[in-house]
């Protein structure tokens, strides 16, 4: 039996690598009519996604080499250098990074930056060093704000010391882009980073710094880092901007929440040191809090409660900011429609729109503390989103400021 599996194996191998030489044959043969024939591309397009499925690596790899050697061939023209490189956003690895990086000199900007792109999706560890060094040898800010971008994509910890040292630079665009990155990559020395330039920046930056600062702190909930986000969430608790206290409350309730549910806290690593158990640890290893069960026509009365209200309030100006669950992102949200679909931007500058259907509970009590005012019916929101997933002491706070509405709030959670 070993020795069928061993000869099956085998077959396998031989006829896998057979495909990848035909595959690797046809890609160059459609080589000359890129330039001006759809249906060559669409078939050229067609055979990268077919090599870029899973358990094709040999496929995929022999399409890699081939369209990325294509990129050097003296009679390819700049839109064509531009389609394979979009090709190789798909399927490129280790093996076409050489290719690519020779681009990034490239005159015409439409085909750099589309190596730049290329080199930002490309997950070998290849592709970032390429970057990396890139950006320590480019003067042009626009190109530095390219290639921020483009490391912040890849969440490269490596490139952290370079953005850092941009969060000085005299051009805003490119200190934004740093923060921007860094906030991105996250880990103490982004932290750090930031949290030194948050106050030495110019005013119109300071924004960016802090929303990047923040990000730090997300990451860190999302990680088990719950005293080093939580540390940083105090610092604008108490805050007179309203989005930035309100932020930083919505944080620090997510990252109570994330200890209190089971997950094991973690520490930064600053130096070796004898074990320990940190208060974070103790809480953690405490058995997890059950949410309350809330029946669903009473859940649809107050989600149309807070639509309503989110409604309202962004058309009045309001821009409640928080991480979305489903995306693992953190957006601002811009707009609300008749039928709940959230409108959103998200900090690398991309465009999200929601469906009410996708947004948790969690998304809904961010969603709550971000619309929140004076008015008692905005507390008694907060309250119920608060008790539906399990902050009780911090829902206790909003339901004393409810009002007339305490009442509805408590006869929800009655069992």
């Amino acid at each position: 039996m070993a020795r069928l599996f061993r000869s099956v194996a085998v077959a396998l191998a031989v006829a896998g690598a057979f495909a990848a030489r035909v595959q690797a044959s046809e890609l160059e043969s459609l080589f000359p009519r890129l330039a001006g024939d759809n249906s060559a591309r669409q078939r050229f397009e067609d055979i990268c996604l077919n090599a870029a499925r899973p358990g094709a690596e040999q496929e995929r790899q022999a399409a890699s080499a081939s369209t990325a050697a294509l990129l050097l061939a003296p009679n390819a023209t700049p839109d064509v250098r531009v389609f394979l490189l979009r090709q190789l956003q798909q399927i490129g690895g280790a093996e076409a990074v050489p290719y690519v990086a020779r681009l990034l000199n490239e005159k015409e900007p439409e085909v750099r930056d589309a190596a730049r792109r290329a080199l930002e999706a490309i997950p070998a560890k290849e592709a970032g060093e390429v970057l990396r060094a890139m950006l320590a040898k480019t003067d042009d800010p626009a190109w530095r704000v390219a290639l921020l971008n483009a490391l912040g994509a890849r969440r490269d910890e490596q490139a952290a010391p370079a953005a850092a040292k941009l969060l000085s630079d005299k051009d805003p665009k490119v200190v934004a882009a740093a923060a921007a990155a860094l906030g991105k990559i996250g880990g103490p020395e982004a932290a750090k980073a930031l949290s030194a330039a948050k106050s030495k920046v110019p005013q119109e930056i300071r924004p960016a710094v802090i929303d990047a600062y923040l990000q730090c702190a997300d990451l860190y909930v999302a990680e088990g880092y719950y005293d080093e986000a939580i540390a940083i969430y105090k610092e604008y608790a108490q805050s007179e901007n309203n989005l930035l206290r309100i932020a930083a409350l919505q944080g620090l309730v997510a990252a109570e929440t994330a200890r209190k549910s089971g997950k094991p806290a973690k520490r930064v690593a600053k130096a070796p040191a004898k074990p320990t158990t940190s208060a974070a640890e103790t809480d953690s290893a405490a058995p997890k809090k059950a949410l309350p069960e809330i029946d669903s026509a009473v859940l649809e009365v107050w989600d149309a409660k807070l639509r309503k209200r989110a409604s309202a309030a962004l058309k009045g100006g309001a821009r409640p900011a928080f991480p979305i669950e489903s995306l693992r992102k953190r957006v601002t949200v811009t707009g609300l429609a008749d039928d709940g679909t959230l409108s959103a931007s998200a900090a690398d500058g991309g465009a999200v729109t929601l469906p009410w259907s996708r947004l948790t509970i969690t998304d809904k009590r961010y969603l709550a503390l971000g619309v929140l005012d004076d008015d008692p019916r905005s507390h008694a929101l907060a309250a119920f989103y608060l008790f539906a997933t399990g902050n009780d002491y911090e829902a206790g706070k909003h339901l004393k400021m409810a009002g007339d509405e305490a009442d509805a709030v408590k006869e929800a959670f009655k069992k």
